[in-house]
């Protein structure tokens, strides 16, 4: 019994050592094409670098440096998809690398793999120790995340930001970006105005965006003298357009287009909104009396146009007193009777495309928009009209072809509408509109 112990003893022994004895051997196997590869690194044989990484990952697949070193060869080479493979078997190795999380982030976003790039940022991030590269994985996610239009999970990866450096301006402008997207100008003005002390530059190209986020929050509070202070200093390359949306010019032009069109609620409001900005605008107040003139009482009027009708004899001067009435009875918001005066001109005119428009008008004021958009889309056929005419038109049927959700039409209409600057303004307003409402679907 005693020799049978001692037999099973050795030859466990001799099979431990062994192993061990296999084990060093295999470490000394990876070493050396570790070596190897190193030399054929500094070399720029980054091919056959490769090669020699792969064999010492072979014989020993616990080293991190190993999938370090192997990926930045495939990198310099632009093999970015080997090097994504490389980095994510490192990972499951070496789930707490920080740095390899975060290599791997930054290929997954140079091919635009958003989600993949978010979820090891954010690995990263919780084993860095670098503070500068944990401040760029979590700003990477949010500005990721805005791209996706993710916004319900950016706040917490701001704050994450902010608890690694709270003068971090980049996070700060985001999260005012935030907080006017949520309504919250109060905070945005906060958050923007503490960015601003931190931007490395003064350059309009590198402050624009935060002096819009600050404009826009003095806009939406309605401080329009802080405002005015601020709109120069945001009106810089990209921002010029969504700088001019702040500006009460900007409202002019678009409740002048509605007043072309007898929209005189809206064109109203936009005038009253725009004089709290600007009380001294001559062209605001102007409008204002414009609408006043066409919108008091045409009773007198009317009854005095009817009685000369029935002592004219000349057709012609008979369709204009129709045609007169007829606008007189659509500015008094008597649409039906509207449509009654325009139908006595047109037997009378049958061209004419003055009478025909005020129809279309008074048809889609009665919610017979199917009607108005026929009436319309005819009107836009005529030969001979001036543009400020026809884009009118075109304004017109884009309104009443999206009150349809036909957005084909009213996209077609509201790009031909642009040709006249009386439109153009509202006209790239709704197209605007409509093409973010379209991404969104």
């Amino acid at each position: 019994m005693t020799r049978i112990l001692f037999y099973v003893l050795s030859i466990t022994s001799i099979l431990s050592f062994s192993t061990t004895e296999n084990l060093f051997a295999q470490e000394d196997k990876s070493l050396d094409h570790y070596v190897q590869a190193d030399e054929l690194y500094k070399q720029k044989k980054f091919r056959e670098a490769i090669d020699e990484y792969s064999l010492a990952i072979s014989y020993d697949s616990l080293q991190e440096n190993f999938y370090l070193k192997k990926a930045r060869c495939q990198v310099v080479l632009n093999e970015f998809n080997n090097a994504i493979d490389t980095f994510v078997e490192g990972t499951r190795r070496f789930p707490e690398n920080g740095f390899m999380n975060y290599q791997l982030a930054r290929l997954y976003l140079r091919k635009d793999y958003f989600k993949e790039a978010i979820h090891y940022y954010d690995e990263s991030f919780k084993y860095l120790s670098n503070p500068s590269q944990r401040i760029t994985a979590k700003n990477q996610i949010i500005m990721m995340l805005f791209k996706e239009e993710e916004y319900d999970k950016i706040r917490p990866h701001i704050e994450d930001v902010l608890s690694v450096a709270d003068n971090n301006y980049i996070a700060l402008y985001y999260s005012a970006k935030l907080h006017n997207m949520n309504k919250e100008y109060n905070d945005a003005v906060v958050d923007i105005k503490k960015a601003l002390n931190y931007v490395p530059s003064e350059k309009h190209s590198q402050t624009a965006r935060f002096y819009y986020e600050l404009g826009y929050a003095y806009y939406n509070l309605e401080e329009y003298e802080k405002l005015a202070n601020v709109l120069s200093k945001a009106n810089y390359g990209p921002y010029k357009k969504l700088v001019a949306k702040l500006t009460p010019e900007y409202k002019y032009w678009i409740a002048l287009c509605y007043f072309q069109i007898y929209d005189f609620d809206k064109s109203t409001n936009l005038l009253f909104n725009a004089l709290k900005q600007d009380q001294s605008n001559l062209k605001l107040h102007e409008l204002q009396i414009k609408i006043a003139e066409v919108t008091s009482d045409k009773s007198e009027q009317i009854r005095k146009a009817y009685m000369m009708i029935d002592n004219l004899e000349d057709k012609q001067m008979k369709a204009k007193v129709y045609e007169d009435v007829a606008n007189w009875q659509l500015s008094s918001e008597k649409f039906q009777e509207a449509v009654v005066s325009c139908d006595s001109a047109l037997v009378l005119d049958p061209y004419n495309y003055l009478v025909k428009y005020t129809k279309a008008v008074a048809l889609f004021k009665q919610d017979k928009t199917d009607e108005s958009i026929v009436v319309l889309e005819d009107l836009v056929q005529y030969n001979g009209l001036d543009v400020k005419t026809k884009s009118k038109y075109y304004f017109t049927l884009g309104i009443a072809a999206m009150k349809e959700n036909e957005l084909d039409i009213a996209i077609n209409s509201f790009k031909s509408a642009k040709l006249d600057k009386t439109f153009k303004v509202a006209a790239d307003d709704i197209l605007n509109y409509l093409t973010s409402k379209g991404d969104s679907m």
